[in-house]
């Protein structure tokens, strides 16, 4: 899908269209040997670099936010650099996302232990957190004190904890500004919500201004199905999943599309790929529709933009 014109043609509709904000997810290679069951390898062989992709988009977008998610392994002047970068260049509308990551064959390629990308992310964090404030950032090694950009936001960019366990709730309400987790059930981030936010409220934080970003693939089918996965089906199951998230307490809901899957079960063309993302942006944007249509859907939505390089398919 990823080719330049695809790129800005589905940004350009997705912000036209009402959709919030734009991410990018950063797998930094293709992981050989700790992949989570039911994820496939080669969904990792190309995948664009996030950063560079959302500074471009930044250029041709006025309101949607563009979100990044990194974890351990950056150089951290580097990082807050590149950041503060983006952040500018955008307006400020820059969202950050801070997890551990899930593969040890990133942490090995950088000369870490995956036992310690606790720490190695409460450190990431702490130091990103300074630097994007403002506190200088110094080469103690060669003596040097180094310039670097600002952040338009103040007094810093926000920042979002990837996860849902102990340790990433412990996190947002020590540091952060919400969550980023994945397609739990209604039930489970039902709980995740409750909990972060009685935390929150009990640290005496202003727990009603917290975002809960859940990551989802959205499968869209013609037809409602009988048996389905969450996000999967019909527009119009697709939507009531929406509405559930959102009863939940889900604030921000950010859409993966599927091609390859629907690839593979159809032999789908590649030039299709645009159109297919097209019709599903159309059929799950927040302002299509009446105004009863719309007050079923409520929460913000999403996309997810960096993807792989090789063009797949269509929506079934």
């Amino acid at each position: 899908m990823a080719t330049a014109d695809n790129i800005f043609a589905i940004t350009d509709l997705a912000e036209r269209l009402g959709y919030e904000s734009l991410w990018g997810f950063q797998p930094f290679r293709k992981p050989h040997r700790t992949l989570p069951d039911g994820l496939r390898r080669h969904a990792y062989d190309s995948r664009l670099e996030p950063m560079t992709l959302l500074a471009a988009v930044a250029g041709r977008t006025s309101r949607a936010r563009l979100g990044i998610v990194v974890s351990p392994g950056h150089s951290l002047v580097e990082l807050a650099n590149r950041l503060a970068t983006l952040d500018l260049l955008s307006s400020g509308r820059l969202d950050l996302g801070i997890g551990p990551g899930w593969s040890g064959d990133r942490f090995s390629l950088f000369g870490q232990r995956f036992g310690e990308r606790g720490r190695a992310t409460d450190e990431l964090l702490a130091k990103l957190r300074s630097a994007l404030a403002g506190e200088p950032a110094e080469d103690r090694e060669h003596d040097l004190r180094i310039p670097r950009p600002m952040p338009v936001q103040k007094p810093t960019v926000p920042i979002l904890l990837v996860g849902y366990g102990k340790a990433t709730v412990q996190r947002i309400v020590a540091y952060g500004d919400g969550c980023v987790a994945g397609q739990l059930s209604f039930e489970r981030w039902g709980r995740l919500v409750a909990d972060v936010c009685r935390q929150v409220a009990a640290a005496g934080r202003d727990a009603s201004a917290l975002r809960f970003v859940c990551r989802a693939t959205v499968r869209l089918h013609r037809r409602p199905l009988v048996r389905r996965r969450l996000m999967e089906g019909s527009t119009g199951q697709i939507r009531t999943d929406l509405a559930r998230y959102a009863a939940v307490g889900v604030t921000d809901l950010s859409m993966e599309f599927d091609f390859e899957e629907t690839a593979n079960r159809h032999g789908a063309a590649p030039g299709t790929v645009r159109t297919s993302a097209e019709h599903i942006l159309y059929e799950l944007a927040p302002q299509q529709g009446t105004d009863s249509a719309k007050a079923a859907r409520p929460g913000r939505r999403c996309l997810t933009i960096a993807s792989r390089t090789e063009p797949s398919v269509r929506s079934t």
